[in-house]
């Protein structure tokens, strides 16, 4: 039997008055499995949009990303788009199994397709002649359009009498007699061909045609107006009137905006038939309606990584209320980085947005310069430190790290460690060559074993007299000799259902060890004095207890530290 220098005991006894007064740490949780959380859209479409376009046609430039809770991304198509798009700017709803977002797009007015044309008075001259038609200039061959000189109509100052239309092509005269010089109304109603009302001077012998003098234009619109907003969309609530020189007045709607929009106070000139004029809008800047982030990072992320290094991977793109989108980089970002999933909130302006990331555990390269940054706490205040320790020989380097770090309490978690064996020795400090007693590790208050490990060595966490909890993983068949000697703060432990050996004075010295629980009833090779109490084969020594017909899987406890029985 491996003997222990007894003097240790005193130390253990001035670390244990201060180690209970402290209560165990939160054991660490395992990572959920990765969940769909969210979908985002960013819409970068470049054709016009009309109230008639089809919701479906802006999936051309739409994207959709579906986010997950491991912090992996992916662009989906199978959504489904719903709204309404009306002239100005429109919101969108996209929906993917069951989780929806929002895109606005920029909606102008349907343009006509229907075929154009100019008129213009034929056959008179002004104070000389009368004018005896309207000749008809068409952008394109009506000949299908059956066109008649029904479908005309004319305004007071001029009458078509029984005539009928003539030409072919695009050039069509309707015979008129003129009443009085001056101006004329002329619109065709015939589908196909526009039905804007146009204007057209006459003339008739012996009097002179009054003459456009000038030209005004009223804006009585109250939609928002943006730079981007199409100069024509302001027509709708654009009243122009012309003025002649016989003082009469009449509305007019062929007239042509020009100027550029711009925040603030912006002039649009209005022209018609040579004449200018002007009027003033008030031009905002679009309003920011919310943000979207997709992360695409490659780098490896830990609890550790500052939260301005995911800014190289990530993309934040602001949406404005007149349907355009840019991508932004003033954005601020919060939350904690914890092994698993983590999200992370981004906020611009105002609006905030979340994105999902994969945290890795700590390797050992990372650990130290995280003490260092860490200020000094007490056993229950401990650093939750998730972990990755590739071989069992990294055991030392991670053993020389925490000890240089004397006053930082750490729980370590290996949960995300593929180690198959926790090495013998892997916390002992040794002897002491000057007093020969056992030197304790005082600063591991917890640790997680992980599920790949099956051995844990001899005197692995021999005299860590602070570890008051300890997760062993699923697969652990071997608990060698002295694994636990003398962790004084621990008080309970669950050896998993896989365990088949456990050795000498695996436990010995943990007095304050009260609660053993045995998850299966398999235990082939149980030395007598693996637990604290009476020596084996007296009643209510842990091996005979649990060795008995009725013992076996179960919870055992001891109030003086001395007798084991099954509850």
């Amino acid at each position: 039997m491996k003997n222990k220098n007894i003097l240790v005991c005193g130390l253990f006894a001035a670390v244990l008055i201060t180690a209970l007064a402290f209560p165990a740490c939160e054991q660490p949780t395992n990572s959920p499995t990765p969940t769909f959380t969210g979908i985002t859209a960013v819409y970068n479409g470049t054709a016009a949009i009309y109230p008639t376009t089809p919701l479906d046609n802006l999936k051309t430039g739409l994207t959709v990303t579906a986010a997950y809770s491991n912090g992996a991304t992916q662009t989906v198509t199978g959504y489904a788009l719903s709204g309404t798009l009306t002239v100005g700017t429109s919101t969108i709803t996209v929906t993917y199994k069951g989780k929806t977002t929002t895109f606005t797009v920029s909606v102008t007015s349907v343009p006509s397709n229907d075929i154009t044309y100019t008129a213009t008075q034929s056959g008179g001259a002004d104070g000389v002649t009368d004018s005896n038609g309207i000749t008809f200039t068409f952008s394109e061959s009506i000949d299908s359009l059956n066109l008649t000189a029904a479908d005309i109509t004319v305004g007071g100052t001029v009458s078509k009498g029984l005539a009928e239309l003539t030409g072919s092509g695009i050039n069509w005269t309707l015979p008129i007699t003129v009443n009085t010089a001056g101006h004329t109304t002329v619109q065709i109603t015939k589908t196909g061909i526009e039905a804007e009302i146009k204007n057209v001077t006459v003339y008739k012998a012996g009097s002179i045609a009054p003459t456009l003098t000038g030209i005004t234009a009223v804006y009585n619109g109250t939609a928002a107006i943006h730079p981007t907003t199409p100069l024509d969309n302001l027509k709708t609530d654009l009243t122009v009137t012309a003025a002649y020189s016989d003082s009469t007045t009449q509305t007019v709607t062929d007239y042509a905006l020009s100027g550029t929009l711009a925040v603030g106070t912006s002039t649009i000139t209005v022209t018609y038939e040579g004449e200018t004029t002007t009027f003033t809008v008030t031009v905002t800047a679009p309003t920011l309606t919310g943000i979207t982030a997709v992360y695409n990072g490659t780098a490896e992320i830990y609890p550790t990584t500052p939260l301005d290094n995911l800014k190289t991977g990530l993309t934040v793109t602001a949406a404005y209320s007149d349907g355009t989108t840019q991508p932004v980089t003033g954005y601020a970002l919060s939350g904690t980085l914890t092994v698993g999933t983590s999200t992370i909130t981004v906020t611009y302006e105002g609006k905030e947005t979340t994105f999902v990331v994969t945290v890795e555990p700590m390797t050992i390269s990372l650990l130290e310069s995280y003490l260092n940054m860490k200020l000094p706490n007490t056993k229950d205040t401990p650093y939750n430190i998730p972990i990755k320790i590739n071989n069992s020989s990294d055991f030392n380097t991670l053993k020389t790290v925490l000890n240089a770090a004397p006053n930082k309490y750490v729980y370590l978690d290996l949960s995300g460690s593929t180690i198959t064996t926790i090495p013998n020795n892997a916390f002992n400090m040794g002897i002491d060559p000057d007093t020969y007693d056992s030197i304790p590790f005082v600063t591991l208050t917890g640790i997680t074993i992980p599920d790949s490990v099956t051995s844990i060595g001899e005197s692995a966490f021999e005299m860590c007299t602070s570890l008051d909890s300890v997760t062993i993983g699923n697969k652990v068949t071997n608990i060698v000799d002295y694994a636990f000697y003398f962790c004084t703060s621990l008080t309970s432990i669950t050896i998993p259902a896989n365990v088949t050996s456990i050795g000498e004075e695996v436990f010995m010295g943990c007095k304050n060890l009260v609660s053993v629980t045995f998850m299966s009833g398999s235990i082939s090779n149980f030395a007598t004095n693996a637990f604290p109490g009476v020596a084996s084969p007296n009643p209510g020594n842990m091996r005979v207890e649990y060795l008995k017909t009725d013992g076996g899987a179960g919870t055992y406890t001891t109030i003086n530290g001395n007798q084991w029985t099954k509850q």
